[in-house]
């Protein structure tokens, strides 16, 4: 009598990981091999949403562990086609004897979801920090990629730095003051060491860390599952030294307790004192510009040492004359044992805008005198007014002949520098190329920026 195919085994409840499946079923007994001995079994494992992609495995050829009356058999992911996390798998298992295969039991799993390994950062001693231009400090950092990306490709990483009090125990342990830097980069887009002696996979140049400060940085590997977690290997810390100040930017008119003609020729601001960046300030600078594009002039320098809010009157002085409408620019700076703090917004500098009060047109030309007379001209000379706090810019003098009908008027101008002003300073000037033995009279005016000064002299 010829036998046939032998019953399916009994398959008991696998074991299942993210990337392995333990497999047990029981061994077909003689009495249910249809009369032909049991030689070998087959085990076919199919991914359930890609039916056509199988392997098999026959314990003929693999390693099937022998348990008495029953055989396991361990499905990992170092093989041709590796288990995948979090994926849908069917596993037909089969008994053979000289007729053939017996019917497939049927067992159907679900591997567990896992993420991948955490990336290998450099030790600290092995990373490099400079300082840059914006007295601001660069530090490059490398790591490597996770040892195990655990069935799937490692999509990018997430970039984290962020400032701490204290490294203690690990970066991974601390509590974030706050946070620098939040930042995914995929692994097509990441930079490869350009120093060919670091032996890393990958570098990235962290920008503008604040001087005096401690930071940590994490490096988070990404695959299609999320995150690698943050440990003390894939965290690093970083010690930034000290720097020049930070720059000045949050300025204050104080000019309400000026009085009415101080504030078109006085200046009072206050400012909070900045960052010291770990160097103890010496000494603040105020320098000004009435022209946008035109150079500072520093007009102040105060040497109080670190304090917590700074006032300054500014007045007029042989370096700087100020006067009514007009707008002026100020640049301030603090200075430590590092340097001189850059301007406010750097590199895109920008100051701080302050008016004066509306100027005045001058006072009357009082003290007019004609001291020499001759017989085409005269010298005459006379007293500087107030100029309304806007610099006398020239003086008109008219001189007019009398009883006239025509070109009776001739007319001098006095051009006046805003340095050579004196208020009360005496002015001489001559007039010539009149007209011999006649009678004239003669006015003088004064102009600023406002205008003319309202009664003739």
């Amino acid at each position: 009598m010829a036998a046939d195919p032998p019953d399916p085994p009994v398959v008991l409840e696998p074991q299942v990981f993210a990337f392995a499946v333990s497999l047990k079923f029981l061994k077909v007994p003689f009495s249910s091999a249809n009369g032909a001995k049991v030689t070998s079994y087959k085990v076919i494992r199919c991914r359930i949403d890609k039916p056509d992609e199988c392997v098999t495995f026959t314990s003929l050829e693999h390693h099937f562990v022998d348990s008495g009356n029953a055989l396991e058999y361990t499905d990992e992911k170092n093989v041709a086609v590796p288990l995948l996390a979090n994926t849908g798998y069917s596993y037909k298992i089969s008994a053979k004897n000289k007729a053939g295969y017996s019917l497939e039991a049927v067992k159907q799993v679900k591997t567990m979801k896992h993420t991948p390994s955490h990336a290998r950062l450099c030790p600290k001693n092995d990373l490099k920090t400079k300082i840059n231009k914006m007295h601001q400090y660069d530090s490059t950092i490398y790591w490597n990629m996770p040892q195990y990306s655990n069935g799937w490709d490692i999509e990018g990483y997430n970039i984290k730095v962020y400032k701490v009090v204290d490294v203690g125990a690990g970066c991974h342990l601390q509590n974030p003051l706050s946070t620098k830097l939040d930042l995914y980069i995929n692994t097509n887009k990441l930079s490869n060491p350009l120093d060919a002696t670091v032996s890393f996979d990958y570098e990235y140049t962290i920008h503008d860390l604040q001087p005096g400060g401690i930071f940590c940085v994490s490096i988070r590997a990404k695959n299609k599952l999320g995150y690698s977690l943050s440990t003390l290997s894939s965290t690093v810390s970083i010690f930034t030294g000290k720097a020049p100040p930070s720059p000045i930017c949050n300025i204050t008119y104080k000019g309400s307790s000026l009085s009415p003609r101080q504030r078109r020729t006085q200046l009072k601001i206050g400012f909070q004192s900045p960052h010291n960046n770990q160097a103890k300030i010496s000494n603040y600078s105020i320098a000004i510009r009435e022209q946008q594009f035109s150079s500072f002039t520093l007009i102040a320098t105060i040497s109080i040492g670190e304090v917590g809010y700074v006032v300054s009157h500014l007045k007029s002085s042989e370096n700087w004359k100020f006067q009514g409408s007009t707008v002026y620019e100020l640049d301030l700076r603090a200075t430590n044992s590092e340097g001189t703090s850059l301007c406010c917004n750097y590199p895109n500098c920008s100051f701080y805008n302050i008016a004066t009060d509306p100027a005045d047109v001058p006072n009357r030309v009082t003290n007019v005198n004609i001291t020499t007379i001759w017989g085409t001209g005269f010298n005459i000379s006379w007293n500087e007014p107030y100029d309304g706090d806007a610099s006398i810019e020239k003086y008109l003098i008219q001189t007019t002949k009398k009883n006239c009908a025509s070109s009776c008027i001739k007319t001098n101008t006095i051009v006046r520098q805003p340095n050579n002003y004196f208020e009360g300073g005496v002015i001489q000037h001559f007039t010539n190329y009149l007209r011999a033995n006649t009678d004239y009279t003669t006015s003088i005016v004064a102009m600023n920026k406002v205008g003319c000064s309202r009664d003739l002299s």
